[in-house]
């Protein structure tokens, strides 16, 4: 199967999403477990080796390879801003993807969106590198 680069930098921009919701949706602190660390940083090595392996070179293998290396990137962001967040208000926070939470604060909405606009900021980083490397030869 054989993706455009329009396709490419579309899917590899959406994928970005994929960890901050998965933190928003988490009913306590997952930063704190070292399940779910492990758990990313395997599938991000995951997901580097198999689009080295089993995609046809082009446009979508850079795009899962930027993904793989923004996945774990994208973890240790939400790390510092959850951390920051607890040194300030001394608990933690209330982080909601898609729904409105009725114990959410002003300060939880504003790090909602701020878990919002980490995959959006990276989604957009990892399209312009997609973008770069569909115009160099493979």
């Amino acid at each position: 199967m054989t993706t455009s680069c329009a396709e490419a930098i579309l899917l590899v921009g959406i994928s970005c999403q994929v960890v901050p919701t998965v933190m928003a949706s988490a009913p306590a602190s997952t930063t704190r477990s070292i399940f779910v660390r492990i758990a990313i940083h395997l599938a991000a090595i995951g997901l580097f080796v198999a689009a080295c392996e089993y995609s046809d070179p082009g446009p979508m293998r850079t795009g899962l390879i930027a993904l793989a290396l923004l996945a774990p990137i994208q973890y240790w962001m939400f790390v510092v801003l959850e951390r920051a967040f607890e040194r300030r208000y001394q608990r933690e926070p209330v982080v909601s993807a898609l729904i409105r939470r009725f114990e959410m604060k002003l300060e939880d909405r504003f790090m909602s969106l701020a878990c919002a606009g980490l995959g959006l900021g990276l989604g957009v980083v990892a399209a312009f590198v997609t973008r770069a490397f569909c115009r160099l030869p493979l």
